[in-house]
């Protein structure tokens, strides 16, 4: 059964085996197929800043690294000497094409496990990885196991139309990456693998399908907001994160809608790239048709990001499988009252019932309720500040640290 319980790891384990004077560093391995702007991107930024001055790092990965661009937005100051970017010229060409995704998955895991050997800690950053060897695991969400992101929400299931030039070339890819994939097939839940999840209620759907048990340790949220006071704040809502099908803009269009109708002069920013695919071109046409209270920003970085968030008063999501909500926990640092749905990992983060909606009725009432009672209002600012402490790039650092220094005594690599 894996397990892990960082908590109960002692000083007396903590000792960098790189003190010892002409010792070599531990090499350690990130594994990250690409890395966009979300919030599993954070780990990495965050996982190689809290690692780099005691361990010989790497980053498995395919694409660019644009670490500039990459600093900006998790608050890291990465150097590019700061670690080694590992990928096959295969996977780089690869990743662009979008119909390759079954082929580019198995070549990834393929080559993660032709430099596997090379490493005395492997790292995989979002969710499951094979590397041929036990690692360290880190889930972030279930979009490897559709019957959980289902279970949580059924307009996951969606008919597409696929051309017929489409099907063949997808039925092609995923034939060779069957081939490609059946060389691996280890167990990664017999007990050797160290599994981890990112909220309570991941490790709990964790334990119900497949009954073991994970240790905890949440994604680090840059803490870096100005303070603002309430009465100068903007009575209007935010909400930022990737703009996909999966986050619910539209539900959460139709929520403020509703509290509009009720005589709240609110207003939303849309923070994050709008792309020009299907649901894209959706988000946008109702941008368009609300325009006069939906404002989209685009994707923001850095001091412009946080400044809008810290004017606000509030923030509303609308992902029901979000394994935690990077974005939700942002929210709430910034001093935004924040509105989410009730099932997944978000709920963890607010945690409080006036905070939680069950649809769009439900979240329509709820926030009309707390718009009238500025008493309630304090309440919930005070919670919030006191519940967004939990969430910190120090205390995830520390965590990880301890995970590692752990994982290596337990393999014999350092003694106790």
């Amino acid at each position: 059964m894996a397990h892990t319980d960082t908590s109960q790891t002692t000083e007396r384990n903590m000792n960098i085996i790189d003190s010892q004077p002409h010792r070599r560093k531990l090499k350690v391995a990130f594994a990250y197929p690409k890395l966009y702007l979300g919030g599993a991107e954070a780990r990495v930024m965050w996982g190689i800043t809290a690692l780099k001055d005691d361990y010989d790092v790497s980053l498995i990965t395919c694409g660019d690294v644009n670490l500039e661009k990459l600093n900006q937005f998790y608050g890291t100051s990465l150097e590019p000497t700061d670690f080694t970017v590992l990928r096959s010229l295969a996977l780089f060409l690869l990743w662009k094409y979008r119909r390759a995704a079954a082929l580019r998955a198995s070549l990834y895991q393929k080559f993660c496990k032709r430099v596997a050997d090379d490493f005395d800690v492997l790292i995989s950053a979002c969710n499951l990885c094979d590397f041929g060897v036990p690692a360290i695991h880190f889930i972030v969400d279930f979009s490897w196991n559709g019957e959980i992101k289902q279970s949580y929400d059924a307009d996951l299931v969606r008919t597409k139309c696929i051309s017929p030039v489409d099907n063949l070339l997808h039925k092609g890819c995923s034939w060779v990456a069957g081939k490609v994939s059946k060389a691996s097939g280890r167990n990664l839940f017999a007990g050797e693998d160290l599994i981890v999840a990112n909220s309570r209620w991941t490790a709990r759907q964790m334990s119900d399908k497949y009954g073991i048990k994970l240790g905890v340790i949440y994604p680090p949220v840059t803490p870096n907001f100005p303070r603002v006071a309430w009465e100068n704040k903007e009575p209007g809502f935010v909400c930022l994160g990737r703009i996909a099908r999966v986050k619910k803009i539209e539900r959460m269009i139709d929520i403020l809608a509703g509290v509009r109708k009720r005589g709240h002069d609110i207003h939303l920013h849309i923070i994050g790239n709008i792309g020009e695919d299907s649901y894209g071109k959706s988000v946008s046409r109702l941008c368009r048709e609300h325009s006069n209270w939906i404002i989209p920003e685009g994707q923001l970085f850095g001091e412009k990001k946080q400044k809008l968030l810290a004017v606000h008063r509030f923030g509303i999501h609308g992902c029901r499988v979000e394994g935690f909500g990077i974005s939700v926990a942002e929210m709430i640092k910034a001093g935004c009252i924040t509105f989410v749905p009730k099932q997944g990992g978000a709920a963890e983060i607010v945690n409080n019932p006036l905070l939680t909606y069950e649809d769009t009725d439900d979240a329509v009432r709820k926030i009309d309720a707390m718009l009238r009672d500025h008493s309630l209002q304090n309440e919930l600012r005070n919670h919030l500040t006191s519940e967004s402490q939990r969430f910190s790039t120090d205390s995830f650092q520390e965590e990880l640290k301890k995970l590692v220094r752990a994982w290596l005594t337990r393999k014999g690599t350092i003694r106790r």
